[in-house]
C-alpha cells in the first residue's frame, strides 16, 4: 500500500507536545510509500538487519549508491513520515554549499554562521545521557567519515564540501550524538589514521554513557569506497556474531566466509576472529560479539546527517513497521539560514529538500 497509518502509544514520562506543539502520543502519523528513487534518497535509511544482510554493497564510484543498493532489494519498499518533523535529518553541509556557491573555500563570516548551527545541534543532541526507544539496544549506527580532499574524481566520488575537516569532524561529532541517543552502537568508518585520529579527538570528550562508539580504520583503496566498507562490516559482524552464538566459531580462532581484504588485520582477538581490525572505542570500548548479536536494525547515515526524532514514541511506532514491507528513511530537510539564533534548530529554521519529498499521489 502507499500509505500506511501508525498509531503512536503514549510512553510514561513522554512530553506532551513536540517542539511543533504537537502532540507527541495517541496520535496517527501516515507513512508514505516513496514513489521513485529520488524520493526516497535521503543519505540515511532505518532498516531490518535481515534485509541489509541479503543487500549486496559493492564497491561503486559514487556515493550515494549504498541507498540504491537497499532501494533495489526490496523492490522500492521505502516509507517516509509525511509529518516532515516528526522524523528527520538536518542536512548540514547543504546550507555550506548555499553559503559558498562557487567559492572554493568559505569567508571568515560563512565558517562563523556555519558554527552557530553546529553549535545549536551541539547543544540539543550532545548533552542527553539516557537511551531512548524501546529498540535502542537493537539498532546500530554505521557513519562513513571522510574529511579529506573533496572533487568529482574517480576517488572521492561526488563530494564537493569546501569545509575544512575540523568543520566536518564537529558535523560527525553532533552525528554522533544524535545516532547515540536512539541506538545502542555506532560504528564510525575512516580511510586513514589521521582521519581515525581525528574522529577520536573529536569524540572522545563526549560522556555517551548510553551507547558505544568505535572508530574503525579501513584501507579503502579509494575513499569513495568507504560506505560500502562500513556496511559490508556491519554484515559480516552480525553474520559472525550469529555463527559464534551458534557455536559455528570460536571467538579468537575462526575465520569468517564474509573475509574482506579492505580491512586492517590488527585489531582484538574477535576482530581477528573474522579477518578484521583497526578499531578503536570511544572511552576504550570496541564493539564486540555481545553488541553484534543483538542487532535487529541498522541505521545509516552520511557524516552531514543530524539526527531528529520527534519523540521515542514516533521511533517506535517506525521501527514497530520495519520488516518485509520495507523500511524508513527521515525526511531530508535543509537549514533555511536567517532564522533568529534562539530558533537555529527549532521547526521554522527548516523546509523539505523538494526533489528527495515522499509526498501523497492524487
Amino acid at each position: 500500500p502507499g500509505i500506511i497509518e501508525l498509531q503512536v502509544a503514549s510512553r510514561d514520562g513522554s512530553p506532551d507536545v513536540n517542539w511543533a506543539g504537537k502532540p507527541v502520543a495517541n496520535r496517527t502519523i501516515s507513512l508514505i510509500r516513496c514513489r521513485n528513487y529520488a524520493s526516497a534518497y535521503s543519505a540515511a535509511w532505518l532498516a531490518p538487519v535481515d534485509l541489509v544482510l541479503r543487500t549486496k554493497f559493492a564497491n561503486r564510484l559514487t556515493l550515494e549508491w549504498h541507498s540504491h543498493n537497499l532501494y533495489q532489494a526490496i523492490q522500492g519498499g521505502v516509507y517516509k513520515i509525511e509529518d516532515h518533523f516528526a522524523f528527520f535529518v538536518n542536512h548540514m553541509s547543504d546550507y555550506e554549499h548555499r553559503l559558498a556557491g562557487r567559492r572554493k573555500e568559505l569567508a571568515p563570516r560563512m565558517v562563523e554562521s556555519l558554527q552557530r548551527v553546529i553549535e545549536a545541534e551541539d547543544e540539543r543532541v550532545c548533552g542527553h545521557r539516557q537511551a531512548r526507544g524501546k529498540a535502542h539496544g537493537a539498532i546500530v549506527g554505521a557513519v562513513p567519515f571522510y574529511p579529506g580532499v573533496v572533487g568529482n574524481g574517480s576517488d572521492t566520488g561526488n563530494a564537493h564540501s569546501v569545509s575544512s575537516a575540523e568543520v566536518k569532524a564537529q558535523w560527525l561529532k553532533v552525528v554522533c550524538c544524535s545516532l547515540a541517543e536512539f541506538m545502542g552502537a555506532v560504528l564510525i568508518g575512516t580511510c586513514s589514521k589521521e582521519h581515525q585520529e581525528l574522529a577520536l579527538r573529536v569524540l572522545s570528550p563526549l560522556d555517551l554513557p548510553q551507547s558505544q562508539v568505535e572508530v574503525r580504520l579501513f584501507d579503502c583503496e579509494k575513499p569513495v569506497y568507504l560506505p560500502y566498507l562500513v556496511l559490508r562490516e556491519v554484515q559480516a559482524q552480525v553474520q559472525g556474531a550469529r555463527k559464534l552464538s551458534s557455536g559455528e566459531m570460536e571467538s579468537g580462532s575462526g575465520k569468517s566466509a564474509a573475509r574482506n581484504r579492505h580491512h586492517r588485520h590488527d585489531g582484538p582477538a574477535w576482530d581477528q576472529a573474522l579477518g578484521h581490525g583497526g578499531g578503536s572505542g570511544v572511552g576504550g570500548a570496541v564493539l564486540g560479539p555481545e553488541v553484534w548479536g543483538a542487532v535487529r536494525y541498522v541505521y545509516f547515515s552520511e557524516m552531514d546527517n543530524c539526527l531528529h526524532v520527534e519523540s521515542e514514541a514516533v521511533l517506535d511506532a517506525v521501527v514497530d513497521f520495519l520488516g518485509p514491507r520495507g523500511y524508513a528513511s527521515p525526511n531530508r530537510m535543509n537549514f533555511k539560514g536567517g532564522a533568529p539564533a534562539r530558533d537555529l534548530v527549532g521547526p521554522n529554521a527548516f523546509h523539505i529538500n523538494g526533489q528527495n519529498s515522499c509526498g501523497r499521489t492524487r
